[in-house]
């Protein structure tokens, strides 16, 4: 082979390496919600018909990711077990959820990684900051032959393609969150901070950080700031988080992007897709840029492509609260049996049905909808909001409520009627005016027996800020039949 031959293959071979796509100019990572918590009271037949059909929905979201495609690394939440039941029945939920996630396709070994949630490792007893390590310490366990990273502690760190990954621990202080009860002790420890700076800095050559927790801590941005200060120092580009059971943008601070991924197997909103009323996985692909993509891949019927955001998400929040409190007072109406007949508490045939402890939580305009289910046991003769409570309104269906109507207080975890203002339940309400009444009776012909139920279902809808489809939530109130004294 002459000289000059050689010298262009040369070139050639140099030119090649350098216009070649490096092998992993992308990074893909499976992204996997709360399983818990799930319906119902641990221990009922409740519980473990829907703890069934959690494992279920992981079955299937773990299917959904690997049509995708492969993946470099899968990321779990958190919520993988429940802390109320025993410790033998636990260790079979997690071997029943491990082998469904040893089914992915991903490359990395092992290949899955899970931060543990509040149900992995919360105490029975409901006390904030409470020092009952037990569950924690078993969940530990339970986790350390799949991540041997978690013997010495529940946090830790791993690379995979040149990326530092760190799994904080959001449960520093237990029974702590930072929406509900007291959002103060809901933080990472001063012992896990001076860990993350220690980790942070050795993998400060990496191309990038990426932290997965459970509990969005930086809810609390008070006690969330030092944690902050410390990722942006080192090179932290994204912070993901389950727990809220709702997909959702936050902001992007410092270069750093905030996101709570939703659940697949937990409770959900009763609402559509845009307001969390899902189940889904994520893909996520990072190019070498940091430029990222997001993929929603729903479990189930319902679907949609893009994630909610804050604004719309805590307004989604105080409403469904609101809507709780709605049905528990129908719920606690006076309706009962005499006869065979629909009777009220002094033996009147024709019953009422009022909705006081009812209002708009929010800022914006919100529709009420009110509708008395069809039952071949029951029939309205009237339904009506009360004049001047509403705008827009139909007289008994529906109703447009003003922003902040007939509320007293409300924020990211609560929304209080103005009439419950300072009642421990809502009997301060009794007085209050009313927002929408009804009166049913019996059908005729028909008799009706103790345990029977009367339904209301309220559906409250909003125009999100950036357009699109309408936020939608709703709720049934089973209102039971009793005995009469």
């Amino acid at each position: 082979m002459s000289v000059s031959i050689k010298k262009i293959l040369i070139c050639l071979a140099v030119l090649a390496c350098l216009t070649a796509v490096p092998a992993h100019a992308r990074l893909t990572v499976g992204l996997v919600g709360d399983q818990f918590g799930v319906w119902g009271r641990v221990g009922t037949p409740e519980f473990r018909t829907n703890l069934d059909a959690a494992y279920q929905a992981l079955g299937r979201g773990v299917a959904a990711l690997n049509r995708a495609g492969e993946m470099d690394v899968a990321l779990h939440l958190g919520d993988f077990t429940e802390s109320g039941r025993s410790d033998e029945l636990r260790a079979r939920d997690f071997a029943r959820g491990a082998a469904l996630m040893d089914e992915l396709n991903s490359q990395s070994r092992p290949k899955w990684f899970l931060t543990p949630g509040d149900h992995d490792v919360n105490p029975l007893e409901w006390v904030q900051n409470s020092q009952d390590r037990s569950k924690e310490k078993s969940f530990q366990k339970l986790l350390l032959p799949h991540i041997p990273q978690v013997r010495e502690r529940l946090y830790y760190s791993f690379d995979v393609q040149g990326y530092h990954f760190v799994s904080l621990y959001s449960h520093d202080q237990l029974r702590s969150d930072p929406r509900w009860g007291n959002i103060f002790l809901a933080r990472v420890g001063q012992e896990q901070l001076a860990w993350l700076e220690a980790d942070l800095r050795k993998a400060d050559t990496s191309k990038g950080v990426i932290v997965f927790t459970h509990q969005p801590l930086w809810y609390n941005e008070a006690s969330w700031q030092p944690v902050h200060e410390l990722l942006a120092k080192y090179n932290t580009r994204l912070v993901i988080a389950g727990h809220y059971h709702y997909d959702q943008i936050d902001r992007v601070l410092d270069g750093i992007q905030y996101r709570v991924v939703g659940a697949v197997g937990g409770h959900v909103k009763e609402g559509n897709a845009r307001a969390g009323g899902w189940w889904h996985v994520t893909r996520l692909v990072i190019e070498d840029d940091w430029a990222t993509s997001w993929e929603l891949i729903p479990v189930g019927e319902k679907r949609k492509t893009e994630f909610s955001n804050r604004y719309d998400m805590d307004r989604v929040q105080a409403l469904t609260v609101m809507l709780g409190s709605a049905v528990r007072q129908l719920e606690g109406s006076s309706l009962y049996a005499k006869d065979g007949r629909l009777t009220d508490a002094q033996g009147n045939p024709l019953v009422k049905l009022a909705l006081k402890a009812m209002g708009n939580p929010v800022d914006v305009p919100v529709k009420l909808e009110i509708a008395i289910l069809p039952d071949p046991v029951f029939e309205v003769r009237r339904a009506a909001f009360t004049p001047g409570t509403c705008i827009n309104e139909n007289p008994t269906t529906m109703g447009w409520l003003h922003p902040s109507a007939n509320i007293a207080s409300s924020n990211y975890s609560t929304a209080k009627p103005a009439c419950a203002r300072y009642a421990r339940d809502y009997s301060a309400c009794l007085e209050y005016k009313t927002l929408w009444d009804a009166e049913i009776q019996s059908v005729p012909g028909r008799e009706i027996h103790v345990g029977e139920t009367v339904m209301v279902r309220l559906k409250v809808t909003y125009a999100p800020r950036n357009g699109g489809e309408e936020m939608q939530m709703w709720k049934t109130a089973r209102v039971p039949v009793k005995a009469l004294p």
